[in-house]
């Protein structure tokens, strides 16, 4: 299915009205901001491959937002794949930021709240990849939204020549066609972003040992909650010892413990910050994923993020309410 609309035949405001309701329905609903909105202009085209969306997005828009509200109204479950066509961006998600020249790439959760900031007219391909897909992918590590995928060179720049090819091209491959290439595309991705860490640059890393992390790290995440998760009860309930198990993570450049704390904090934050859990007191929010100690998890959770459990609630609270506005 092929969808294109443009500004063209429109004038002074209705411009941005229109190309506001025709990313909508493309990409979810985001709101356009244009200091000089008679001088908007926009169009967006996508194409259906395989089953995943591609979107070719040109504008002049000073910035793109999608707001707490937006997100929970539309309860997507999308990573936008953004290739930066012409123009630069900026685009800022989960208190990260990331700036993007000609060819560079990144990952959007369409699950967040997120900002993209423009400093002149600009294109992008957006390739709306499932979120579960891209978790498989990277054997159960955390999506790192946000973060540049360079792209003037190397696994950056195949996976922004790569989607632009197919969007331009997709209506000449067959059903399978698509699916097999949808399926590089998540190939490609992963890759590019695990290039540059220490597992993916170490030869004596097998394809053996990977598949190993990523089940071990299923594992733990399946019951971060419980607060008997040590490294010995992982490893004996996956029957290795746990002296294997910290060689293995030794691989990630991290420990065993460091991972599974995080990763609890990251979950703690997530609550935090969602409306859903308002009503959840800190300390709930906290023993439910396994810590059990109040001021050892207060200090973990500033020392990581920069504020108090309860000056980050305070303030995605006070962001909340200035979105409403």
């Amino acid at each position: 299915m092929t969808y294109n609309c443009s500004t063209e035949k429109y004038r002074g405001r209705d411009k941005i009205d229109y190309w506001q309701a025709a990313l909508g329905d493309v990409c979810g609903d985001f709101s356009i901001h244009r200091s000089e909105k008679s001088s908007f202009q926009g169009s967006i085209s996508s194409q259906n491959v395989g089953g995943i969306d591609i979107a070719h997005i040109s504008s002049n828009a000073d910035s793109i937002t999608r707001s707490r509200t937006q997100v929970a109204n539309a309860n997507d479950s999308y990573c936008f794949l953004i290739a930066q066509i012409t123009g630069r961006s900026m685009m800022r998600q989960n208190g990260h930021e990331v700036f993007l020249e000609q060819n560079d790439v990144t990952l959007i959760d369409s699950g967040r709240p997120s900002d993209f900031i423009f400093d002149d007219a600009f294109t992008q391909i957006s390739v709306h990849l499932p979120r579960k897909s891209v978790e498989n992918k990277l054997r159960g590590r955390s999506i790192p939204c946000a973060m540049q995928i360079p792209g003037k060179g190397g696994l950056g720049a195949m996976v922004t020549n790569f989607v632009t090819h197919l969007y331009e091209q997709a209506t000449h491959f067959s059903a399978t066609q698509a699916t097999g290439l949808c399926e590089a595309v998540l190939d490609l991705t992963s890759a590019a972003l695990v290039e540059d860490t220490p597992l993916a640059q170490d030869p004596a890393v097998s394809q053996a040992m990977l598949s190993q992390i990523a089940h071990v790290q299923n594992f733990i995440l399946a019951r971060l909650p419980d607060p008997t998760l040590t490294p010995s009860s992982v490893a004996a309930s996956y029957g290795i010892s746990t002296r294997h198990l910290h060689r293995i993570f030794n691989r990630l450049g991290t420990s065993v413990g460091e991972w599974i704390r995080l990763r609890r904090l990251e979950k703690c934050r997530d609550d935090l910050s969602d409306q859903r859990f308002a009503g959840h007191g800190i300390i709930q929010i906290a023993f439910h994923w396994g810590f059990n100690d109040a001021s050892h998890f207060s200090r973990a959770f500033k020392a990581q993020f920069g504020l108090s459990p309860r000056e980050f609630r305070m303030s995605e609270s006070a962001k909340r309410a200035n979105e409403a506005h």
